[in-house]
């Protein structure tokens, strides 16, 4: 048991409010003073990481300062560490939160809708959850956009098409492969 210092755990990693992208998140932290044991809770419901609740409560007895977690995408977690000390006094922490980023590709670029978008483009998303790579599809038929099963194979959350036709509207889709399962995107459109 560590002596002198705050009596509750500190330096929480990941960093409040950060944005994760992976599925598991590391969590990690410093020890409170004199502490034997620590109580780890985790939940998307503030409320029940704050009060202290058993549904959130996900490690009733740890002796070390970190812990893999697994996380769903496109949620808030909130997170704490009770510190249990040398005499037995339970030390509640406070509650920290991180982000982690949807499962599917978000925040088109050009935006949905976008009009007098340039014939050279570069269309930009937000990152998936544990993303590996992005098919992206491409097209002026909102339906074929929609049901392709194949597209241009990208590993970042870019793509620069070739030159496009000015005044036409455009389609496309962005599916997220995490190197297992492909999650299919919305079909999103601009126009030139």
């Amino acid at each position: 048991a560590k002596s002198g210092g705050p009596p509750v755990a500190l330096n929480p990693s990941p960093a409040v409010r950060s944005i994760e992208t992976s599925s598991t998140v590391a969590l990690s932290w410093d020890e409170g003073n004199r502490m034997v044991s620590q109580k780890v809770y985790l939940s998307t419901n503030l409320s029940d990481v704050a009060s202290g609740a058993d549904a959130a409560l996900i490690e009733p007895q740890l002796a070390d300062t970190s812990l893999n977690v697994q996380v769903e995408g496109g949620q808030t977690y909130y997170w704490r560490v009770d510190t249990v000390d040398d005499e037995g006094t339970l030390k509640p922490g406070i509650a920290w939160s991180f982000q982690t980023v949807p499962s599917t590709a978000s925040q088109p670029q050009p935006y949905n809708g976008g009009q007098f978008v340039a014939a050279m483009p570069t269309l930009t998303w937000s990152a998936s959850l544990d993303a590996q790579g992005y098919t992206v599809v491409l097209g002026t038929d909102a339906a074929a956009v929609a049901t392709a099963t194949e597209g241009v194979e990208v590993t970042d959350a870019s793509y620069s098409p070739d030159a496009l036709v000015n005044e036409t509207m455009y389609y496309w889709r962005v599916d997220a492969n995490d190197g297992t399962t492909t999650q299919t995107g919305d079909v999103w459109q601009f126009t030139t």
